[in-house]
């Protein structure tokens, strides 16, 4: 797991993933993370035009976007998942120039609801750090993460097309630990997380308790439970987990 990197502008830490999302962002001292949630899906262009607009209004540019909530309508083959994930970046970087080879510092958490909501990618909410007198620091976001070991291959699945309990419990263990990792390469713990988000299209009437053994909050917050898959075909477990100071919601 690579090391967290301060970003320039002093506001928070984040943990390099990939070209296309970082794994994780913690804020610093002096600084918060909010969230914003759209009252409606948007279309990722109209969505990303309207945060555009909101960042402006408050003074805030897009080195202040932590991370990205999308909605999609089906999960994907990998090829197509790649096309997206090219369109994506290339939408990133109207807003945000940056190195196409360099990783992305913003956290994503994509989800296709078993029920679809929208026929395109859609925009549901994106978090955001912004300043705050006094605040000590230690809002957190992680990007979601499903049952896999780097590359989407089949040999770096947990359990590719197995879902059978002890298969889906394997996927649920290895998500759970590796997100506690990754916290703990922000300088945080599972026990801070007050959201942990689930996305699953198998009711796993266990996975709350399971859960709780690694992230302890999820006695005290819950567990946020969605009916959605992963993004990407043969993917059958997703979670993510935040700590925030406070969400709003963007009419």
């Amino acid at each position: 797991m690579p090391e967290s990197v301060t970003h320039e502008n002093g506001a928070y830490r984040y943990l390099p993933g990939t070209a296309t999302f970082s794994n994780g962002i913690r804020a610093l001292q002096g600084y918060r993370i909010i969230e914003w949630e759209l009252a409606e899906l948007e279309p990722l262009e109209i969505g990303f035009e309207r945060i555009d607009r909101e960042l402006d209004a408050r003074d805030l540019t897009w080195d202040a976007l932590a991370g990205v909530d999308i909605r999609s309508p089906e999960p994907l083959d990998t090829e197509r998942f790649s096309a997206f994930n090219s369109a994506y970046t290339e939408l990133i970087r109207k807003y945000l120039p940056h190195d196409a080879d360099a990783p992305l510092r913003i956290t994503r958490t994509n989800a296709a609801p078993i029920s679809p909501i929208t026929n395109q990618p859609a925009l549901r909410a994106v978090q955001v750090v912004e300043p705050a007198a006094g605040a000590a620091g230690g809002d957190f976001v992680l990007s979601g993460l499903a049952e896999i070991r780097g590359k989407l291959t089949p040999e770096a699945t947990i359990a590719y097309r197995d879902t059978s309990p002890v298969a889906l419990r394997s996927k649920v263990d290895f998500v759970a630990t590796e997100l506690a990792t990754r916290l703990a390469a922000l300088g945080a713990t599972p026990d801070e997380a007050r959201i942990v988000d689930v996305y699953c299209a198998h009711p796993l009437q266990w996975v709350e308790t399971r859960l709780a053994d690694t992230f302890g909050s999820i006695r005290h917050y819950g567990l946020h439970r969605w009916l959605a898959r992963p993004p990407v075909i043969d993917l059958e477990f997703e979670m993510g987990c935040k700590s925030i100071s406070t969400r709003q919601i963007i009419l």
